[in-house]
């Protein structure tokens, strides 16, 4: 998921058993114009609170001990440079760069798919736009605890 993140790419299927339960829904509020339905982000609500319950210390101590594994495993993997630590906070950084989302978020549907009329969050990786997709009050939990670990993690360095 890391890896993944850091190069702003995403997948629901990393997630694993912390499915997404429920559809997506937006209304059209005028003519070619949706509104995001507030139940979709309620969808997000229970991987967003397993992710906020993280003991921000505990991961980074914990990531301290495993980190000779990891890398070792990140090089197995074929990744030459051996160090996971500038994935992890290159993953850390999308989340943080990602931009406040709003209460009220409009949308185009020019062909199936939704987009966002507001060009600055179009314009983002698909990593990004998922963490957009979960909401405001998801998104700001996500990066409240993405700046706890991201603390924790450069205490833990120095």
């Amino acid at each position: 998921i890391l890896d993944n993140a850091a190069a702003g790419r995403f997948s629901l299927s990393l997630l694993g058993n912390l499915s997404i339960n429920g559809i997506f829904s937006a209304r059209e509020i005028e003519k070619d114009i949706f509104e995001i339905d507030f139940r979709s982000y309620q969808r997000f609500n229970f991987i967003t609170d397993v992710f906020y319950s993280i003991d921000a210390a505990r991961a980074a101590e914990l990531y301290s001990l495993a980190k000779p594994l990891i890398n070792a495993a990140y090089k197995e993997l074929g990744y030459l440079e051996g160090d996971f630590d500038k994935i992890s906070f290159l993953a850390l950084e999308r989340i943080l760069k990602t931009p406040d989302l709003p209460e009220r978020v409009l949308l185009k549907r020019p062909v199936v798919m939704y987009e966002y009329i507001d060009p600055e969050y179009e314009g983002l990786d698909a990593f990004q736009k998922q963490i957009l997709r979960t909401g405001p009050r998801n998104s700001r939990l996500i990066k409240k605890k993405a700046r706890e670990i991201e603390s924790a993690l450069k205490t833990r360095q120095t």
